[in-house]
């Protein structure tokens, strides 16, 4: 089994979690990525990545179908309803239903889409806070985007309901943005604190991927590998 991470930090809790395993960590190119899948003999391809990863979902998609690998895609549950009235469509949407209706909003969307809510129409009318994984990158980027530093929270999630009703609390957020990142990433959490505290939390869906194989369980999962590898 070869296990592939996006960081290193992702590596560290593949080799905890599964003693054994050979792990590749890095941010890769594609065709990186499509040598060490013909040096490995690949005969199954697991895509679990971030249910917001969708270039990389992608890519992974295009290099079994070229290499004539089998694809399943594991898929975390999602935490939303399809009705649910605070669900945005994506961040262009969420960003302007943000901006009308909170002045201290709360970003729990990662450093990729920070630019899309501080550069929209009205941002700078705002007062803007976030929380990013403590990477250097990550960090820089905040901060270019002129993000304060006093408005800004590093640190490896996910988090409990009662860290982020204290967080949220001390910096009078109004109005939280996150992404259904499923309860792997927190949501519960974050839907929790926000009740508790009596403020919005939108969400942004997911973006839609037709993908060949997927499940959203790990027995599936097990099962559908048996069958795939002729156990």
């Amino acid at each position: 089994v070869v296990v592939s991470t996006a960081t290193d930090y992702g590596g560290q809790l593949a080799r905890g979690d599964c003693p054994g395993v050979f792990v590749w960590s890095g941010r890769q190119g594609v065709e990186a990525r499509r040598q060490a899948l013909r040096d490995s003999q690949a005969r199954v391809l697991v895509d679990a990545t971030h249910p917001f990863a969708v270039q990389m979902s992608q890519q992974l998609m295009s290099l079994a179908q070229e290499l004539g690998i089998p694809y399943l895609r594991y898929e975390r549950p999602s935490e939303i309803a399809a009705d649910d009235p605070d669900a945005c469509t994506d961040m262009q949407e969420a960003a302007a239903r943000a901006i009308a209706m909170g002045r201290r909003i709360f970003l729990a969307t990662g450093s990729k889409d920070l630019a899309t809510f501080l550069q929209a129409s009205g941002a700078q009318e705002r007062q803007w806070f976030t929380r990013v994984t403590a990477d250097p990158d990550f960090l820089r980027r905040a901060m270019e985007l002129g993000l304060p530093r006093a408005q800004l929270c590093a640190m490896q999630g996910p988090f409990s309901q009662a860290f982020n009703e204290a967080l949220w609390r001390d910096w009078g957020i109004d109005c939280v943005v996150t992404k259904d990142s499923g309860e792997a990433g927190g949501y519960r959490a974050k839907v929790e604190a926000a009740r508790a505290l009596g403020i919005p939390l939108l969400t942004v869906r997911r973006p839609r991927l037709d993908y060949p194989q997927v499940t959203h369980d790990f027995a599936e999962v097990h099962a559908r590998l048996a069958a795939l590898a002729g156990a």
